[in-house]
């Protein structure tokens, strides 16, 4: 892997992790961790609430330095994992932030809804062709044709629509 090419994925996932990550490891530390001494360091970092606790900027840069002091290969290999389910997220976060490098214009696919009527418009089309098909099918056999025209029929249909 070549590292110069995958320095944006070096410098992207400590701000990714502390971003986005940070309050689970919080959330995990207090539930499984709370009586240890690490555990009670990285606690003592976050500000409490009345849900719990939440990472300050203290515990920010300290995680961030951290993640750092990883080599620069597994940063990098992680970040090309990490990018790719979190693109989106990140630079959601970037824009409301007003960072000048957000891209406003990120691909951003169809809501749930669309997809759902698109789905019911299909559905009705493939319902709608399949009744045409059967009406059509039982005229033939009406007609006296043999079942191997009113299939060769049937399957030619069935192909250009």
């Amino acid at each position: 892997m070549d590292l110069a090419l995958r320095q944006k994925d070096i410098d992207f996932i400590p701000e990714y992790i502390t971003e986005f990550e940070l309050k689970e490891f919080v959330e995990v530390i207090q539930k499984h961790m709370s009586s240890t001494s690490f555990g009670s360091l990285i606690l003592k970092s976050c500000k409490k609430t009345k849900n719990g606790y939440r990472p300050s900027k203290d515990l920010k840069t300290k995680i961030d330095k951290f993640v750092r002091s990883f080599p620069e290969a597994e940063l990098a290999q992680e970040g090309l994992e990490c990018e790719a389910r979190s693109e989106y997220d990140y630079n959601e976060s970037c824009i409301k932030k007003g960072l000048p490098f957000a891209n406003t214009n990120m691909f951003k696919g169809p809501s749930n809804e669309e997809i759902k009527k698109l789905w019911k418009k299909k559905r009705e089309e493939k319902r709608i062709q399949q009744e045409s098909i059967t009406s059509v099918s039982i005229c033939l056999k009406r007609k006296g044709l043999p079942a191997e025209v009113v299939n060769e029929h049937i399957t030619k249909q069935m192909r250009y629509k």
